[in-house]
């Protein structure tokens, strides 16, 4: 991916170096050691969007997950074209990017259901740190910056804070 992109690049775009926990890399792998299974690829989600499909039909997912795949442009809080494009990976199969306060469906019940976060980004706000310098949970560090480090350290999209609240796996045809 390094040699696709362009190291400096990937880690301009995602705010990250190529590690095999990614969405991107696993793909890459797909598609060079399973062929076959990856011309049946129809959508690429996280099992937290899989679930919200099943609930209230809805082919989303939230940007800081998002930021968590390899794929995501983190400046511009949107897929990287770009990354996709070099990657061989179509950018019909990702889902609709929102922002984690955002209801991205309704059960049939009628139950709104929110974009949401990833854990760390869910524990970052829950824990009221939405300014940059702030540490997270689970051993894990979480720093708020506009600024993405050059592949020291992972950068991921963190959730907007909305006044008042707090708070991948392909699917084959």
């Amino acid at each position: 991916m390094h040699a696709d992109v362009g190291f400096e690049r990937l880690v301009a775009l995602t705010g990250n170096r190529a590690l095999t926990g990614f969405t991107a890399p696993k793909l890459v792998w797909l598609r060079r050691h399973e062929p076959e299974v990856y011309a049946r690829v129809a959508a690429i989600l996280l099992p937290k969007d899989y679930v919200r499909l099943r609930l209230c039909g809805e082919h989303a997912g939230d940007v800081t997950d998002a930021s968590g795949t390899l794929l995501f442009d983190v400046g511009a809080r949107a897929w990287s074209t770009e990354v996709c494009a070099a990657l061989e990976v179509e950018e019909a199969w990702l889902p609709a990017a929102l922002e984690s306060p955002q209801v991205s469906g309704t059960t049939e019940a009628g139950v709104p259901v929110a974009a949401g976060a990833g854990d760390q980004a869910a524990a970052a706000l829950g824990a009221g740190i939405v300014a940059p310098g702030g540490p997270g949970t689970s051993s894990t560090n979480f720093l708020v910056s506009p600024h993405a480090p050059q592949g020291s350290v992972g950068a991921f999209s963190a959730p907007l804070s909305t006044p008042g609240r707090t708070g991948a796996c392909p699917v084959f045809r």
